[in-house]
């Protein structure tokens, strides 16, 4: 399944930040809420995306 994936990603990627994140991006997301809370419990990609953005 990884290497399928490795294969789409470009193509996912194309939709925009919406369907995909980096792994970095996942990241450091996780480690900002770890440290400042979120107001949520579940986030989509693009909360993350804007979480590791900012």
């Amino acid at each position: 399944m990884y290497k399928v994936s490795r294969f789409l990603y470009p193509l996912i990627k194309l939709f925009g930040p919406s369907l995909s994140i980096k792994s970095t991006e996942l990241a450091l997301a996780i480690f900002k809420v770890g440290l400042n809370g979120g107001d949520r419990e579940i986030f989509e990609n693009r909360d993350i995306f804007e979480i590791a953005r900012s």
